[in-house]
């Protein structure tokens, strides 16, 4: 994750006038006056419907065979998917 706040400080005599970029998963921990300057574009790929599955079907069942265990040797409370694929 880039935080903005990290972006504007590693640039020093940077012209407020000019564009700038960056990116983070999350924006929680960027300061409001920083977003108050900023034009947020979500871009949500997945929604979270669609990472449980993707998660329980595809990526458990390769992690589980990378690791050497039988297949179904690793079971998941289907109640915690959700706390899985968005844990913040």
């Amino acid at each position: 994750m880039v935080r903005v706040g990290n972006v504007l400080g590693t640039f020093p005599g940077l012209n407020a006038a000019k564009p700038i970029a960056g990116r983070a998963n999350n924006v929680a921990n960027v300061a409001t006056a920083v977003l108050d300057r900023l034009e947020v574009i979500e871009m949500p790929f997945y929604s979270d419907e669609q990472k449980v599955v993707i998660a329980k079907d595809y990526l458990l069942p390769q992690a589980t065979k990378d690791a050497g265990l039988p297949s179904g040797s690793i079971v998941v409370d289907p109640n915690l998917w959700m706390e899985i694929v968005r844990p913040l």
